[in-house]
């Protein structure tokens, strides 16, 4: 992975906290880190598992249409005989129950649910979104606490504490670029370190 310097804007919001070399490369790093977890949570297994529902959901819903078809077809068609054969097959082994309607819909149900579960995964920001707050929060906190400055992640009068600005700033650095103020702080009400 190619190391990214940090933005102008974060190192612009750190020295305007606390104009310190020291500070603002802290700061880099706690963005750095941000960065790196939100990559390694993002990319490989999200893509696995997403690439695994939707090589269930295609069989099964081809599957599905494919028991339909038969079972709307002539008696003689070889899709009806194929089905009656595999029915009888599987009766007289006890392996699968022998409704085919029950089993059809069970398969139209799984793959429609595998899919739904690929998009979502596709669309929902982060799986776990909360954890990198609470990681970053930790590490901010004790860059703050380490050159004397006030923890607090409040919002008075529609303006958030320095340490929620500078978690934004991180976060946005991190490539979290949707979030808001408002959403780091209820994901740091979760957390139990922060308060």
């Amino acid at each position: 992975m190619k190391r990214r310097k940090p933005g102008k804007a974060l190192d612009k919001a750190a020295r305007a906290l606390l104009d310190s070399d020291e500070f603002a490369a802290h700061i880099a790093n706690i963005a750095a880190l941000y960065r790196r977890e939100r990559e390694q949570q993002e990319a490989p297994q999200r893509q696995a598992l997403r690439q695994a529902l939707r090589s269930f959901e295609r069989p099964a819903a081809m599957l599905a249409l494919w028991m339909k078809q038969a079972q709307a077809s002539r008696g003689d068609s070889s899709q009806h005989l194929a089905l009656k054969l595999i029915r009888e097959r599987t009766a007289s082994s006890g392996a699968l129950p022998t409704d085919d309607l029950a089993v059809r819909d069970w398969l139209s149900r799984a793959a429609t649910s595998a899919a739904h579960a690929a998009a979502e995964m596709k669309s929902s920001k982060q799986p776990d979104a909360a954890r990198l707050v609470r990681m970053a929060a930790d590490a901010l906190k004790a860059t703050f606490e380490h050159h004397g400055l006030k923890w607090s992640t409040s919002i008075v009068r529609g303006e958030p504490a320095p340490a929620l600005s500078m978690l934004w700033a991180i976060a946005r650095d991190g490539g979290d670029k949707s979030v808001t103020v408002e959403e780091l702080r209820r994901a740091l009400r979760t957390a139990p370190t922060a308060q």
